[in-house]
């Protein structure tokens, strides 16, 4: 008696909890970007703006989805991250690299030249977790 009361109790609290309660929901599809600025060998200090770009091919190639502005980053001893998202379509299992255009310091007028950093660096896809709800008695 006392174990099946348990079990009810249970099958009501999850009954409560709904749908959305027992799946986790989906992941992002954004990632963090951390990398070292260093024009002429030197660490860069100071503010920059990014393009990220998303490409097919190490060189040459297409262009996957937009390009991502990031403005007014602050790079302290050539060291920066950000946030990026190409969304889901960037990453369908096909090889991708990412083309980096900077220019430092920041430019408000937004008219000074990007430089673009060589080779453009290999990327993976965001990796999913799998999350169990655990439920103890």
């Amino acid at each position: 008696m006392k174990l099946g009361m348990i079990v009810l109790g249970v099958l009501g609290t999850i009954a409560c909890m709904g749908a959305e309660g027992l799946w986790a929901a989906p992941l992002s599809t954004s990632f963090t970007y951390q990398a070292q600025v260093k024009p002429g060998g030197a660490p860069l200090n100071a503010t920059a703006d990014f393009r990220f770009s998303l490409w097919s091919a190490e060189t040459n190639g297409a262009q996957v989805g937009s390009t991502i502005i990031v403005s007014d980053v602050t790079v302290t001893d050539g060291l920066f991250t950000t946030e990026l998202d190409f969304g889901a379509a960037g990453f369908n299992g096909d090889g991708r690299w990412l083309k980096i255009r900077v220019r430092s310091p920041h430019d408000q007028t937004n008219t000074a030249p990007f430089a673009t950093l060589s080779p453009r660096q290999a990327v993976s896809p965001p990796h999913p977790t799998h999350f169990t709800r655990v439920v103890s008695m």
